[in-house]
This record gives structure tokens, sequence and C-alpha cells, in this order.
């Protein structure tokens, strides 16, 4: 019964975090363009522009991951999406299982940004509305 109001107040608390962002679709999907990349360059394109391994610079970039964790985004799977893996510690989840925890430099997602990161994926992770 526990797991079940832990459950609960997790969804609660992600509908209501996620409120903080305003979704640019019509339909109130997020979208890569107008809602994910801006988050992206600004907190990961320091170091994951167009350089090698991991890059933020493009959706298919994004998606396809770095040299060593998988995708970063697998559409509708956030369990396997490597992203949510190396930031979750953000909103208070365990330290990264591949690498290390991001960013190592600058400032981390804020705890909305991580949800709606997490909802964009949860979504199917469209590139546009």
């Amino acid at each position: 019964m526990k797991k079940i109001n832990l459950y609960i107040t997790y969804i609660a608390f992600m509908l209501l975090s996620t409120q903080a962002f305003s979704q640019s679709c019509a339909s109130g999907v997020y979208s890569y363009d107008d809602d994910i990349a801006p988050i992206l360059s600004a907190k990961c394109g320091g170091c994951h522009g167009s350089q090698g391994g991991f890059s933020v610079a493009t959706y298919a970039a994004t998606l396809a991951g770095g040299n060593n964790c998988g995708p970063a985004v697998t559409p509708g799977n956030p369990v396997l999406s490597s992203i949510l893996d190396k930031t979750q510690w953000v909103a208070g989840g365990a330290n990264a299982a591949c690498g290390n925890n991001m960013p190592t430099a600058g400032t981390p997602l804020t705890l909305a940004e991580f949800t709606a990161i997490e909802t964009w994926i949860l979504q199917g992770a469209a590139e546009s509305c």
C-alpha cells in the first residue's frame, strides 16, 4: 500500500512539475525544437555541442547518445533513456548507472527541466509540433 501511495504522490508531483514549463504544442505535448533543445543547449551545449561523444546539437544526435551509455533518448521509454540516467540525481534519483552524473560542471537541470525532458520522452520524443 505504501508503494501505491508513493507512486500516486510521484505521479501527482510529476503532473504539477510539468505545469511549470509552458508547452509550445497546442495539444500540450512537448517538442524537441521548441521545448527541449533550448534546455539542452543551455545546460549541456557547452560540453556536448558538436564535439565528439554525446552531442545535443541536433535532434538525431540527441536521440543517438554518445559512445558509452547507449541511446540518450528512447522515445516512450524513460527507463531506457540514458539522458535521464545521467541527470536523474537532480530529481532526487540515484547516481548515474553509466558514467558520471551530469553536468560535471555548470548549472544542473532544475527539477522542472528534468521533468519536462522525462515527460517529452514519455510522450514519444517528438521533434516538432
